[in-house]
């Protein structure tokens, strides 16, 4: 016996929100992880916060805006900032820019398209 239209309805709205509530999830722990993942690179290249080396390349000099694609969306960061110890250049955050590419899904597709893979989806069985 199928269900009473408003009880679908319900049940309907009740996927939505998980759903929702499932992405919302997501991209709060991958922003998380990349935070660590840019904060344990900077660590890297730098040394220990607070731990002075007269030897270092690198030094740490505060964050700026950032955004990057995450759950399909593009969500804003708090990016770290590295220079040279001579504060010459600033130096790159390998992991920020992986994540910030802007578009990595296009990309794969144009890189097959471009080898002549289909981009088609196989029909349904």
């Amino acid at each position: 016996m199928p269900l009473p239209a408003e009880i679908q309805e319900a049940l309907g709205e009740l996927v939505g929100a998980a759903r929702e509530g499932l992405l919302a999830l997501s991209v709060g722990l991958g922003l998380r992880i990349v935070h660590e993942l840019m904060e344990a690179e900077v660590t890297e290249v730098v040394g220990p916060k607070g731990k002075h080396n007269a030897e270092r390349t690198a030094k740490r000099h505060g964050h700026e805006r950032g955004s990057m694609t995450l759950g399909g969306r593009r969500v804003e960061v708090s990016r770290p900032l590295i220079r040279s110890a001579d504060d010459e250049r600033e130096l790159p955050v390998e992991s920020y820019e992986y994540f910030a590419d802007r578009d990595p899904l296009t990309r794969a597709v144009m890189d097959r398209m471009l080898a002549g893979v289909s981009t088609r989806l196989p029909p349904c069985a």
